[in-house]
C-alpha cells in the first residue's frame, strides 16, 4: 500500500476500482456533510502525513437554461448534451465556486498533489466564467486554498478507462486557472482499467 495516499470515494464506484492507498474515506454524496469528509480527511492527512489525495466523485452538469439560472443541478456523470464544471459531488452540499474556500481545512497540512477523477470538473462554460459553471476557476480556488497542485479532466470520465479528455494542473498561490497538461501524463496521473498505476514519482 502506498502509505502517503488517501482515496476519497463516492460509495458509487466503491466496487469498481483497485486503488493503491493506505487510507481510504466512502461516502454517500446524497447525505454525508460535505464538511464532515473534509475534516475526516483533514485529520487522516494530518496524521498520516497524506501527500497526495485523490477523489472519485461525480462531476455535476447542466442541461437546461432553468438549470444555468440555478434552479436545478444534477450530479452524475455527463452526456455530450450537458455542459460541465458546475460542482463536485463531494456529500450532500456539492462543491462550487461558492464553498470551494473549505478546502482550507487541508492548508499547511502537507499535501502536495490532488487528483479529481469526476466529469468534466475542468470545464468552463464561456458564458459562465468567474461563476458558477465556472470549473477551472472552481478548481483553482481549491488550488488556493489547500496549498496543493491539483489535476482533473475537462471530459466526461469512465471508471475503467483511461483518462477523457484534455486534463489541467492547476497550481496553487495562482490566479492562472490552470495550464493544459501535455501527454505523457506524469506517474501520477497515469490510470488504466479501473486501476491507478502510478509511482507518484514525476
Amino acid at each position: 500500500m502506498k502509505a502517503d495516499r488517501l482515496l476519497i470515494c463516492d460509495m458509487d464506484f466503491a466496487g469498481n476500482n483497485q486503488f493503491d492507498a493506505a487510507e481510504n474515506i466512502y461516502f454517500a454524496a446524497s447525505s454525508d456533510s460535505t464538511e464532515g469528509i473534509l475534516q475526516t480527511a483533514a485529520s487522516i492527512i494530518s496524521r498520516k502525513k497524506i501527500v497526495n489525495v485523490f477523489l472519485i466523485v461525480h462531476g455535476v452538469s447542466v442541461v437546461s437554461i432553468e438549470s444555468y439560472e440555478g434552479r436545478s443541478r444534477e450530479g452524475g456523470y455527463s452526456l455530450p448534451d450537458k455542459v460541465g464544471g458546475f460542482g463536485l459531488h463531494l456529500g450532500a452540499d456539492i462543491i462550487t465556486v461558492t464553498n470551494d474556500f473549505l478546502f482550507r481545512k487541508w492548508a499547511n497540512l502537507g499535501v502536495k498533489n490532488i487528483v479529481f477523477l469526476s466529469c468534466s470538473a475542468a470545464n468552463s462554460d464561456p458564458k459562465k466564467v468567474g461563476g458558477w459553471g465556472d470549473g477551472k476557476l472552481m478548481l483553482q480556488n481549491i488550488a488556493n486554498a489547500a496549498g496543493a497542485t491539483v489535476y482533473s479532466s475537462d471530459a466526461t470520465q469512465y471508471i475503467d478507462g483511461d483518462w477523457e479528455g484534455d486534463m489541467f494542473r492547476f497550481r496553487p498561490h495562482s490566479t492562472s486557472r490552470g495550464s493544459r497538461v501535455l501527454r505523457p501524463y506524469p506517474a501520477i496521473l497515469n490510470r488504466t482499467f479501473a486501476s491507478y498505476t502510478e509511482s507518484i514519482e514525476e
